[in-house]
């Protein structure tokens, strides 16, 4: 088995330009857009807390079943893509999304708003 042990990946052409061929080998995908940029898993329920997170400063309970999410380092835009999961529960990210947060609600299957034990979400996307 061989290992490779380096502190930095930067491309031949372009520093931040690096590519990774696909598993078929007829594709190539930027390997920094392929990252998630953020994530975090949380107890949505009594007091929010972070269990373990990258890139998250803080999550605000705005509410029953309502959230946002606060980077530690902002997105470029607004224009990156969350997600949140959590069992049997079906997310609303309709609300608010800025470089430096995403809000979403959790939304049960009887269509009200409820708070959840264990929220992980997670963002792809471009780094300010």
């Amino acid at each position: 088995m061989s290992e490779i042990l380096v502190d930095k990946i930067s491309g031949k052409t372009s520093a931040n330009a690096v590519t990774v061929t696909g598993e078929n080998g007829s594709t190539q995908t930027s390997l920094q857009q392929g990252l998630a940029k953020a994530w975090v898993n949380f107890n949505g329920t009594g007091t929010v807390a972070i269990r373990t997170s990258m890139n998250v400063d803080s999550v605000t309970d705005n509410g029953t079943g309502d959230y946002t999410v606060n980077f530690t380092n902002n997105m470029s835009d607004g224009n990156y893509s969350p997600a949140a999961f959590a069992e049997q529960i079906v997310f609303h990210l309709g609300h608010t999304r800025t470089a430096s947060a995403y809000q979403f609600r959790n939304i049960a299957h009887e269509a009200s708003a409820q708070d959840i034990t264990e929220v992980i979400g997670k963002s792809c996307g471009d780094l300010a």
